[in-house]
């Protein structure tokens, strides 16, 4: 699949009210729905400046296809800069950033649960 359509997949998830976790079983739901091949992972990602840990984002979790990886929370933690990766991107094109994690298999989740994790709490709460 091309990053074109795991962008379309997955862009809709970017918005939600979730961390690294959530947004990343909402993306696997979609890609798994649409028979798309990926592993999740759990794990670290390093931002090395001048082959030094600048910052290291942990737990984390992501999710990679054979040549791309899909992470839309680093810059949570890392701010809104353009280097900071973001979205759907080629392995490789980040080369500052180490992803270093174990896979686990991918979870099931109901409709309701789904529903739940894309719902801002403070529509629920009424706040």
């Amino acid at each position: 699949m091309d990053i074109d359509e795991l962008v379309r997949l997955s862009i809709p998830f970017d918005n939600t009210p979730t961390e690294c976790d959530g947004c990343t079983y909402l993306i696997a739901s979609e890609l798994y729905s649409s028979e798309v091949l990926f592993q999740l992972f759990t794990g670290t990602c390093t931002w090395r400046m001048g082959g030094r840990a600048k910052q290291v984002i942990y737990p984390h979790f992501w999710i990679e296809t054979e040549e791309v990886r899909i992470d839309y929370r680093l810059r949570v933690w890392l701010g809104e800069d353009e280097c900071i990766p973001h979205g759907v991107f080629l392995k490789e094109a980040y080369p500052d950033f180490e992803w270093i994690g174990e896979s686990f298999p991918t979870p099931e989740f109901s409709e309701e649960v789904i529903a739940v994790l894309q719902t801002d709490p403070k529509n629920i709460l009424g706040i």
